[in-house]
C-alpha cells in the first residue's frame, strides 16, 4: 500500500503560489521544516512551474503601453522573452 501524501507538500505549493514562484526552495523548506531536496523533489514531481502558469494563464493580461517605435511582433517578442527569462530563473533556483 502506498504511503499517504505529506500534507506539507500541498502547503509548499501554496507558499510557492502565494509568492508567484518568486521564492527560493530553501525558504520554503525552512518554513515547513523539511530539507531543500524534499522541496526540489516535490516541485519537479508536481510540475509547480507549469501548474502555476496554467492556473494563472486565464488571468494574465498584458498592458500594452506606447513604445519607442516597436511594432506588434517586437512587442510580443518582448512579452514572451520576459516569460522565458522568468522560467529560466525559476529552474536555476
Amino acid at each position: 500500500m502506498a504511503r499517504a501524501r505529506d500534507p506539507r507538500r500541498d502547503q509548499a505549493y501554496n507558499i510557492y503560489k502565494a509568492h508567484n514562484g518568486d521564492i527560493k526552495q530553501k525558504d520554503i523548506a525552512e518554513q515547513l521544516g523539511v530539507s531543500d531536496g524534499t522541496i526540489r523533489g516535490w516541485k519537479n514531481k508536481d510540475s509547480w512551474y507549469d501548474r502555476l502558469e496554467a492556473e494563472s494563464q486565464a488571468t494574465v493580461q498584458f498592458d500594452i503601453v506606447p513604445s519607442d517605435g516597436l511594432n506588434d511582433k517586437q512587442l510580443l517578442f518582448c512579452m514572451y522573452y520576459g516569460k522565458l527569462i522568468k522560467k529560466h530563473t525559476n529552474v536555476t533556483r
